[in-house]
């Protein structure tokens, strides 16, 4: 039950993204996830207003403290999303969402235009992250970063709406109608 706290306050006191090893190499523990589920449980029964976000990136998973049960503010920031992304801009962040991650060469090919400009918005706004392909070194890939998944107040991409029915959609048959 102690090294619940203690993960607790090492999350806490990170305020960003910690990798699983370096928790469990702080902690001195073999197991943090069974520990993460058990706050989690806690904080939803106590409506504490937290919640441990698991992210998983290619150089492995990392966990961040996060401030849950503000659905609305999150609603309001997405309409900001919204309203200060153009649609072509939208349009590439749903695809890198639901498809990702992706090369720059598909995007371009699901959208019919060169989309380097908006990916380019896209990173600086942090929305996006680019990663080296493991198969290719000169082949980057795109995915949605933290930020993103903050903002829409998901965990796991897979919660986004209608994530599997949309990620399994054939696009060429689409194209072909």
């Amino acid at each position: 039950m102690k090294d619940k706290y203690i993960l607790e306050k090492i999350l806490f006191i990170s305020g960003e993204l910690i990798k699983k090893e370096k928790l469990l190499k702080l902690m001195g523990s073999k197991e943090v996830d069974s520990l993460i589920d058990d706050l989690n449980q806690e904080y939803q029964e106590t409506e504490r207003g937290f919640t441990i976000l698991k992210i998983e990136k290619s150089d492995g998973v990392y966990y961040q403290l996060n401030v849950s049960g503000i659905d609305d503010i999150l609603e309001k920031m997405n309409k900001s999303i919204d309203s200060n992304l153009s649609d072509s801009a939208l349009e590439t962040l749903s695809i890198i969402a639901y498809r990702g991650p992706v090369s720059r060469s598909f995007i371009d090919e699901i959208r019919g235009v060169n989309s380097s400009y908006i990916l380019r918005n896209l990173l600086l706004r942090g929305l996006i992250e680019k990663e080296t392909s493991k198969d290719k070194n000169n082949l980057y890939l795109y995915r949605v970063s933290e930020k993103f998944m903050q903002l829409v107040g998901v965990n796991d991409i897979t919660l986004l709406d209608e994530f599997e029915k949309i990620n399994k959609l054939d696009l060429n048959s689409i194209e072909n109608e």
